[in-house]
């Protein structure tokens, strides 16, 4: 299996081995990038909503996201969504943490 393969008109791509995929190179959508995130026991990730959004699903591990002062626990199953304008702090837990992480382009004229 290829990290990367078109099959028809779909492309299949193995996040894991293969790294972000650039989602403008198939789709016309606002999808952008789509990628499989590991962070290390006790690391944190920042995510910031500027023009874009981010939707991220819990995979594996355990953790936190904190969203000011208010802070939820992760899990797989757990998913997070911000909108244009929001910013998280993804932390992993004692196992680490991994999620399937999209970035959604914000038109212009949406920007408020």
């Amino acid at each position: 299996m290829t990290d990367s393969a078109p099959t028809g008109h779909a492309v299949i791509a193995d996040l894991r081995r293969a790294g972000p995929v650039d989602a403008a190179t198939v789709l016309t959508g606002p999808l952008r990038t789509v990628r499989v995130t590991r962070l290390l026991p006790r690391s944190a990730a920042e995510l910031a909503a500027r023009d874009v959004e981010h939707t991220v699903y819990v995979t594996d591990g355990t953790g936190t996201v904190e969203v000011g002062a208010t802070g939820v626990a992760l899990a797989p199953g757990v998913s997070l969504t911000l909108p244009l304008g929001a910013q998280a702090r993804v932390r992993a837990g004692a196992d680490g943490l991994e999620y399937f992480h999209a970035v959604l382009d914000v038109p212009r004229e949406e920007h408020q």
